[in-house]
């Protein structure tokens, strides 16, 4: 019977847990200050030089969370962030030059930017930087380095890593030979 019982209690300790953690959460939400305020606290952090915050407003002018949306602004913001060697920011923006989004598009601009974040270890730029080299996108094919980067991202735990590691087993791509298992495990 204490088995079982000890059985039981871990899964509601385990929901109480995440009740807490989520009441928590909920409070610090609402006592935190309204969204215009909090923008204007980010915005001010951004002038700062916070990366993060220039990479954090880079991505409200690109989505119009709470601003009106501008793709040049986000670029502008992304690019702070790049410059003092942000990753995430690094990634964004090279994403922008791939697409000529706030920016004129421009491939090779693309993979300055997002094999700077890849080689800092940004899982997305990895499975971005993978995709460029499978695709041609900004560098000459490259199956070997294709497979480099889309491995990094996926033992990273990427999804989108996994997802086209998988996708390259199952097809056979990359000059890998085609591996329906290991196709299964990276989609799994």
């Amino acid at each position: 019977m204490k088995k079982s019982m000890e059985g039981s209690i871990r899964p509601m300790g385990r929901v109480m847990l995440c009740l807490g953690m989520a009441v928590a959460a909920c409070s610090a939400h609402a006592v935190a200050d309204d969204p215009a305020t909090s923008l204007d606290v980010l915005k001010a952090e951004a002038k700062a030089g916070s990366a993060k915050a220039e990479k954090d407003l880079g991505d409200r002018y690109l989505s119009g969370a709470g601003v009106r949306r501008d793709e040049a602004k986000a670029a502008g913001w992304y690019r702070r962030a790049a410059d003092q060697g942000y990753a995430p920011a690094q990634s964004e923006l090279g994403a922008l030059y791939l697409r000529g989004i706030g920016v004129p598009k421009d491939p090779a601009q693309a993979v300055i930017w997002v094999r700077k974040a890849a080689e800092q270890g940004n899982a997305v730029a990895q499975a971005d930087l993978g995709i460029m080299y499978l695709e041609a996108l900004g560098v000459p094919e490259d199956n070997a380095q294709a497979l480099l980067w889309t491995r990094k991202a996926a033992d990273q735990g990427s999804p989108a890593g996994q997802h086209n590691l998988a996708s390259l087993y199952e097809r056979g791509g990359a000059g890998l030979a085609k591996d329906k298992d290991e196709a299964l495990r990276w989609y799994a």
